[in-house]
């Protein structure tokens, strides 16, 4: 996927001249009361070169920066339900104080992103600077587009050989196809007429998603993108061969990319409120959102600064966040290292890279390092993605390539787990796929296959050594913090054995700066109960800080486990002090 350039951009829109007067004034802070909005580099680059469209897509932001980090926190259900309430009423009372401020078509047309505390609009040069001026506006962002990845067309000799490379028909095996496990295609759509798509649909109210408005009712176009990466999460094998690595779970989908083949900034984000909230129910949630595509123009970039791409990082913090694990290809810019893309790269994905029939790195899977700080390794793991057998147009079938693909293989993987390892956390599910991947290439984790192919055979294994209480994670690290703040990590702790667990809590080594600021976690952990705990970072001076806690049974029918708790604390530069002379004396100068 690539950013079109502003150039592309206004070719396909009508163009209107604006006054470099006009322009000025634009861009000039006026005397307020207030400070006035930022406007990013993308948007101030439309607006300086003097040749705008009658109308802009812009994006603007209500809440300060540090809101991310609250709405980046890990929640359970009733948090997330309590999440979406409060994040959409308190947004709907700030959108309502700039629709007075707005001409009445504008502001009939301004669509509400309540996941990032803000709105979308087309806004003339004059309302931007309008809007720039109102109390309450952080920024105003250009709504960036995007356009759809191609599907690669290849051939193959054995269409089951991906499906059975990672060990799918071995769950299969056990019972586990993934029943009562909801996956969200976010593409270019689905075809749901398609026989391998036949009885995957999970059919309740709001289960396809539309931003573009039209169509109520899920559809596929062109390429059949979307269509291709269904089948491989859960497809079935009504063509004679099995396509699908789930085909007991069930798929909701959204329709990312318009019927030209574009999509916006400002309709992914919508398209991940309704991932936390489909049919206006957070209950219905998915557990697992799949997003095949990248910005692949931006190779070896973390598409974090303040932009619409950085919209959509924080908004898939907060899908994170609330317990949906997220898969994305890694993206089809390789041979060359540092080639990877966002958002696979950011830390709150799980990003995928494309192995051939011989267990090669394809040629065009993104290679690693992450551009982001904090990812580390990337990709996080391989699949295959080069010749796999899909469903097509219509009936129809293909052979596929691309990291699209290998994305799919890997969401379908986590289904597969997370019915046979319930109840564990997306964290563990998460682990168990990475530290029981079959290592490939040089020995141990690199930049080209991560921690290595999807290995559901051994996930399984690794599983079923699992007793008791598990913990995850095991470490916190709170990264560096300015003294005088707080971070809040979130520790969840599930009891997979067959009998209550009487737990016990040793905060010996829970020390200033570090707090157990919250413990949701009974007396008594019933099988198969889950909790968590919120331990807190408030560091008061520089320096490097550990602790440690560690959490059992009271019986010791199991082995405690011990959480490490490190952090860095950095004090903040201090300010210059002002002088100011005395009454009645003179400044020099």
């Amino acid at each position: 996927m690539r950013f079109f350039s502003q150039g592309e951009y206004f070719m396909i829109r009508r163009v209107a001249r604006v006054s470099l007067l006009v322009v000025g004034v634009l861009l000039t802070c006026l005397s307020t009361s207030v400070p006035a909005a930022q406007i990013t580099p993308q948007l101030m680059t439309v607006l300086e070169r003097g040749a705008v469209a009658e109308s802009v897509p812009i994006i603007v932001t209500f809440a300060a920066a540090e809101a991310s980090e609250q709405q980046a926190r890990p929640m359970g259900r009733s948090e997330r339900s309590a999440f979406v309430r409060t994040m959409k009423a308190r947004s709907q009372k700030r959108l309502e104080g700039i629709q007075d401020g707005l001409t009445q078509k504008h502001a009939r047309q301004l669509r509400h992103l309540w996941l990032i505390d803000g709105a979308a609009l087309d806004a003339t040069p004059a309302e931007i600077e309008q809007l720039r001026q109102m109390p309450g506006i952080a920024a105003i962002t250009l709504d960036e587009t995007f356009v759809m990845p191609a599907v690669q067309m290849s051939a193959t000799d054995n269409p089951t050989w991906n499906i059975e490379r990672i060990g799918a028909p071995d769950l299969w095996a056990r019972g586990y196809r993934g029943e009562g496990i909801t996956i969200a295609v976010l593409d270019s759509g689905v075809n749901l007429a398609h026989p391998d798509l036949e009885g995957r649909w999970r059919g309740l109210a709001g289960d396809w998603f539309d931003p573009y408005g039209n169509s109520s009712s899920p559809y596929d176009f062109d390429s059949y993108h979307g269509t291709a990466v269904a089948s491989i999460v859960v497809g079935g094998s009504a063509g004679g061969s099995a396509i699908g690595v789930a085909p007991g779970a069930s798929i909701i989908a959204a329709k990312v990319f318009r019927d030209d083949g574009m999509a916006s900034s400002s309709a992914i984000i919508e398209i991940l409120q309704w991932v936390l909230n489909p049919g206006d129910d957070p209950d219905r949630a998915p557990h697992i959102v799949n997003m095949s595509w990248g910005f692949e123009d931006n190779a070896d970039e973390c598409l974090e600064t303040l932009s619409g791409t950085y919209l959509l990082r924080q908004a898939l913090q907060t899908v994170r966040a609330a317990g949906i694990a997220v898969i994305a290809a890694a993206g089809n810019s390789g041979p060359n290292p540092y080639t990877s893309t966002s958002p696979a790269n950011f830390p709150e994905t799980v990003a995928a890279g494309a192995t051939d029939g011989n267990n090669r790195i394809a040629v065009f899977s993104a290679r690693g390092p992450s551009a982001c700080a904090g990812a580390g390794l990337f990709p996080d793991l391989v699949a295959p993605g080069l010749g796999v057998r899909a469903a097509g147009v219509g009936s129809s079938y293909r052979i596929v390539s691309g990291t699209s693909f290998a994305s799919a293989h890997v969401a379908g993987a986590m289904a597969l787990l997370m019915q046979a390892a319930a109840p564990l956390p997306v964290t563990e599910i998460e682990n168990l796929l990475t530290l029981s991947a079959a290592d490939l290439g040089a020995g141990g984790a690199d930049d080209t296959y991560g921690y290595g192919l999807v290995n559901l055979p051994a996930a399984w294994d690794r599983a079923e050594l699992l007793q008791g209480l598990v913990v995850t994670p095991e470490r916190l690290d709170f990264a560096v913090v300015t003294a005088g703040e707080v971070a809040r990590e979130v520790i969840d702790v599930v009891n997979i054995s067959d009998a209550a667990l009487h737990l016990e809590i040793d905060r010996a080594g829970i020390e200033e700066p570090f707090s157990l600021t919250e413990n949701r976690c009974p007396d008594i952990l019933e099988p198969e109960q889950a909790c968590r705990m919120t331990i807190s970072f408030t560091p008061v001076a520089s320096g490097d800080f550990t602790g440690r806690m560690v959490v059992g049974d009271q019986n010791a029918a199991y082995p405690d486990v011990i959480i490490d708790l490190v952090g860095t604390g950095n004090m903040p530069p201090a300010k210059p002090a002002l002088l100011f002379p005395e009454d009645g004396a003179r400044l020099n100068g």
